[in-house]
């Protein structure tokens, strides 16, 4: 089978370190792996791949958000038409953006599937400014009324959804690559470069350094007898630093992606401070990979995948005390750590490897040629 994943958005590049990049990749490496042939179209990052087709999208201040994205989706037209002709897709999987409808008609006109993504509700978003909201709403709803099926990231994105578009929504998390993420002893050599004592307890977070992570919060309750390893780069960087004055607490900066399993190795807890309820957070799937004990936030996903099953050891959200009480609890308690990690790495194989969430994909792709077969 041949698939095209098409991304618009000019600023996820499939290079990325973010989340939105390592998606990209591993979703489409997944069905790689699978036996499928995959050309990434996007608009984001220059760099040459093999697979990889990059189209510049029109950047003009004085056109606005609005009209750059629109503009950019009626250039890409014949751009998409021309790989559809050559390439012969089974499926365009699509991650959406403002205003892309481009995909949407390209996959109509030659009568093949197309499955829109959604990772988040962009119209909500604070930072996502926009000059004609009602015009953002007006093609959000064609697009979606056009799309064959809605991938969610999160049960929670359906609340983003009319209730005639929630019949054609599925949902498939985030996940991790098993091969490059496992339970493997820690690294002493980065214990050593990062000067942590031996015998020193690390608690560990990755990811981006912004306000909804809620690393304020855990600067608040770090207990002083144990490190806090901050892996990522953000925009709150210099006042975390601030205020982690007179704490035990190293900050790595960027990280490459392929480097990141040397830092979990060295965390004793891993933790997620905080998150949004539309959050499919690639780094718990990637402390799972690695069996690793996760204090997390009973909200959205995590408390949907997990309050039941008990992988992770949640806490109240933004409930301070009781997350220096898990805190502390967990450091403690080494069997219970690994009892937590064993479950979790268990629980991760069992669903949440790209390769199992790309056969997802298809299983669905199969079901609605099926539906369609019986019409």
């Amino acid at each position: 089978m041949r698939i095209i994943y098409l991304s618009t958005d000019p600023d996820n590049s499939p290079f990325s370190n973010k989340g939105a990049g390592v998606h990209i990749r591993e979703m489409t490496r997944a069905w790689e792996k699978l036996g499928h042939s995959v050309r990434i179209i996007t608009t984001a990052g220059e760099e040459k791949r093999d697979n990889v087709w990059f189209f510049p999208p029109i950047r003009k201040k004085w056109l606005g958000k609005d009209f750059s994205r629109i503009l950019t989706q009626l250039k890409i037209l014949p751009f998409l038409i021309k790989n559809v002709s050559l390439f012969k897709p089974s499926l365009i999987y699509e991650r959406y953006d403002f205003y892309s409808f481009a995909g949407v008609i390209v996959a109509r006109l030659f009568h093949i599937p197309h499955f829109l993504e959604i990772n988040a509700p962009l119209r909500w978003g604070p930072r996502r400014r926009f000059d004609f909201p009602s015009l953002v709403l007006l093609a959000e709803k064609i697009i979606f009324s056009l799309t064959s099926c809605l991938i969610l990231t999160t049960g929670n994105l359906k609340v983003y959804l009319s209730p005639s578009h929630r019949e054609k929504a599925e949902v498939i998390p985030d996940g991790a690559d098993e091969e490059l993420f496992h339970p493997c002893p820690p690294d002493t050599e980065l214990r050593e470069k990062l000067k942590i004592k031996d015998g020193e307890k690390v608690v560990g977070f990755v990811g981006s350094l912004s306000p909804r992570q809620g690393l304020e919060m855990l600067l608040d309750v770090l207990p002083d007898d144990c490190t806090l390893l901050v892996v990522g780069e953000g925009r709150e960087r210099k006042k975390l630093e601030e205020k982690s004055k007179g704490k035990k607490v190293i900050f790595t900066g960027p990280v490459s992606h392929r480097e990141i399993p040397r830092y979990i190795s060295i965390m004793d807890l891993c933790i997620l401070p905080d998150m949004s309820i539309y959050s499919s957070p690639v780094k718990l799937f990637e402390y799972m990979a690695m069996g690793k004990a996760i204090l997390a936030p009973r909200k959205g996903q995590i408390k949907d995948f997990f309050e039941k099953s008990g992988e992770l050891f949640l806490f109240t959200p933004r409930d301070k005390e009781e997350m220096e009480t898990s805190i502390r609890k967990l450091l403690k308690d080494d069997s219970l750590r690994s009892k937590l990690g064993s479950e979790a790495r268990q629980r991760f194989l069992r669903e949440f490897t790209w390769k199992k969430l790309g056969e997802r994909v298809l299983q669905l792709l199969d079901t609605l040629k099926e539906s369609h077969g019986r019409r």
